[in-house]
C-alpha cells in the first residue's frame, strides 16, 4: 500500500468517525456494500472518485481536503486524461 492510499484512506475513516456513523450506514449513504467501505479505509481499495466527491459533501469539505497531507497536495490519486479531468 502506498503512502498516497494511506492518507487517503486514513481521511476516509476519519470522516466517517466524525459524521458518527458506522461502516454500514456510511455504505447505505454512498450506495456501497461494508464490505467496499473495510476497503477503501484500509487503503487496499480506492474509492471511486464519483463516491469520494458524495463523501466530501456529506462532511462539507471539498474533495481536495483527501488528498491534503501536512497542508501539502498529495500527488494524484486519480489518472488524469489529456485535459486534466479524472478520467
Amino acid at each position: 500500500m502506498s503512502s498516497l492510499s494511506d492518507a487517503i484512506a486514513k481521511k476516509i475513516k476519519q470522516k466517517r468517525k466524525e459524521l458518527g456513523v458506522k461502516q454500514w450506514e456510511l455504505g447505505l449513504l454512498l450506495g456501497c456494500s461494508v464490505q467496499s467501505i473495510q476497503h477503501y479505509e484500509k487503503g487496499t481499495c480506492q474509492m471511486p472518485l464519483e463516491m469520494l466527491n458524495d463523501l466530501a459533501s456529506l462532511c462539507c469539505v471539498p474533495i481536495d481536503w483527501f488528498f491534503l497531507m501536512h497542508d501539502e497536495m498529495l500527488v494524484f490519486y486519480y489518472p488524469l486524461n489529456e485535459d486534466g479531468a479524472a478520467s
